[in-house]
C-alpha cells in the first residue's frame, strides 16, 4: 500500500543511529560500520588505527555530519520507491488485460446492489452510500 514507508521510516532510524553512534560505544568497529568517519589518510589517528584494524581511510565526518547525509538520501530512497511503484503498476496493468477490463466495467451501483459476479469483501460494500436510491 505505501511502498516506500519502509525507506523512509529505515532512513530516520538510521540518521538517528548514525548520529549516537560513538568509538565509545562500537570501538573500533565504528570506522567499519561508517567508513566516511575514518580518519584521513595522512593524519596521526589514521595511522594508530590501521595499526589495530584494516579500514580504509574516509573523510573524517563527524556523528552530525553522517546524520545529515543520512537524511539527504532520505529522498532518494522515496525516488527510487515512487518510480519503481509506477513501474511495477505499469507491468500488472498490462499484463493483466481481462482483469482491467473487468474493474473498467463494474460500477458503485454494481457493488452496492450486491449484483456482482465475484464475492465482494466485506470492506467494500462498507464504501457504499447509505442512499442507494441515488445511484
Amino acid at each position: 500500500m505505501y511502498p516506500g514507508l519502509p525507506g523512509l521510516f529505515a532512513g530516520f532510524v538510521a540518521a538517528s543511529v548514525s548520529y549516537q553512534a560513538s568509538e565509545s560505544e562500537y570501538g573500533m568497529f565504528l570506522y567499519s560500520i561508517f567508513p566516511a568517519r575514518a580518519p584521513l589518510r595522512d593524519s596521526p589517528e589514521f595511522q594508530s588505527l590501521v595499526s589495530k584494524i584494516d579500514v580504509d581511510p574516509g573523510t573524517n565526518r563527524t556523528a552530525f555530519n553522517q546524520a545529515c547525509f543520512q537524511i539527504v538520501a532520505i529522498p532518494c530512497t522515496l525516488a527510487f520507491s515512487i518510480i519503481g511503484g509506477v513501474i511495477t503498476g505499469t507491468i500488472i496493468n498490462l499484463s493483466s488485460p481481462a482483469t482491467d477490463l473487468c474493474l473498467r466495467t463494474l460500477s458503485l451501483r454494481t457493488l452496492c446492489t450486491g449484483k456482482f459476479p465475484m464475492k465482494v469483501m466485506s470492506r467494500q460494500t462498507k464504501m457504499c452510500p447509505k442512499n442507494r436510491s441515488r445511484l
